[in-house]
């Protein structure tokens, strides 16, 4: 973790925390430095206000200078998930190509070569199971960010709601298991007559 914090800060800067939700939303559950109150703005499409503005005039020269120049990766990212976007190709078949290659990627030349003319089916078990469980992944990944941005931009009405819940289950659960109780035989207590 201090490798990969390491590296983001030297790219983005002050704002390295927000760089892998840069990559994809489903990277939120690695960065352990988010606040609640960053995800909520982020879900909102708004800087959160810890954020200043030469904090992102820092990110930005960050980006340009490394050498990688991860400024234009980012821009041809964005570019190409709009591009994606306007063909109806959406963030969970994105992720599962990104997935699916990125297993492909730890092949050898001549397996991933045929993977790639003739299908993955050419692939060595062990390889297809890898692949689908990096599909599995990306599903539940997703399904917890959906989760996730619907409790923080409800909370307000989820939380005494689950709240109201759990006091009527645990009422419930009393008062159905009450009659059920019976106490052992202790000194100085009588069991209930029936």
């Amino acid at each position: 973790r201090g490798e990969v914090r390491g590296l983001a800060e030297s790219m983005a800067g002050p704002l390295h925390r927000f760089l892998p939700l840069l990559l994809s939303p489903c990277f939120v559950f690695g960065s352990s430095s988010l606040s609640v109150a960053d995800l909520r703005a982020a879900s909102q499409r708004q800087l959160p206000a810890s954020i200043a503005l030469q904090d992102v005039g820092k990110c930005i020269a960050a980006l340009h200078a490394h050498g990688s120049n991860m400024l234009g990766v980012l821009h041809s990212l964005g570019y190409t998930r709009g591009l994606l976007h306007a063909l109806a190709f959406s963030e969970r078949s994105r992720l599962h190509s990104m997935a699916k290659f990125a297993v492909l990627g730890l092949q050898p030349v001549s397996v991933r070569t045929a993977a790639l003319y003739q299908g993955s089916s050419v692939l060595p078990l062990t390889q297809q199971i890898r692949m689908l469980t990096a599909r599995f992944q990306v599903d539940v990944c997703l399904a917890m960010v959906n989760v996730m941005l619907f409790v923080l931009l409800h909370s307000r009405i989820i939380l005494p709601a689950l709240t109201a819940l759990t006091v009527a289950v645990i009422v419930s659960a009393r008062q159905l298991l009450l009659p059920l109780w019976r106490p052992a035989s202790t000194p100085g207590l009588r069991p209930p007559r029936s």
